[in-house]
């Protein structure tokens, strides 16, 4: 199969068992992974502490 006639697929569930779908299927060289839907949405990402503290100089 050439890399135009790729199986193009859509997981339905993210759960255990569709993790594993997905992997299998982006490491095959001949599948896309087009879609993903799950009946749960995915918690909001947690905020990132700063990469640096700001330290405010004085005033003289």
């Amino acid at each position: 199969m050439s890399e135009l006639n790729r199986v193009r697929i859509a997981v339905i569930g993210a759960g255990a068992m569709g993790r594993n779908h997905i992997r299998f299927v982006t490491e095959e060289p001949e599948a896309e992974l087009v879609a993903i839907a799950d009946a749960f949405e995915a918690p909001a990402p947690r905020p990132r502490p700063p990469a640096c503290r700001f330290t405010p100089i004085p005033p003289r």
